[in-house]
């Protein structure tokens, strides 16, 4: 998942292999708003459509047991990695 595009109005956050399948999901969600504005004119959620390349994505890092007498049943901390 190196790639992203993203439609607020449709399916948010994708990840995608390739450069060349999020330009095409951003693509086809353009496409969709174009379709739907007719008459009414384009929405406001268009100008959120982008693709492009995922440098870090937040990571889970290693879990340890939680303090004793806590309501849940490990701590965990996460860091930005690259995808």
């Amino acid at each position: 998942m190196k790639y992203f595009s993203y439609d607020q109005n449709g399916n948010g956050m994708t990840f995608h292999e390739t450069a060349e399948g999020a330009k095409e999901a951003a693509g086809q969600a353009l496409q969709f708003e174009r379709d739907e504005a007719g008459d009414g004119g384009w929405s406001e959620e268009t100008r959120t459509i982008c693709w492009g390349e995922v440098k870090e994505i937040a990571t889970e890092g290693e879990r340890s047991p939680a303090p004793e007498g806590a309501n849940y049943d490990y701590v965990v901390d996460y860091t930005l990695t690259e995808p």
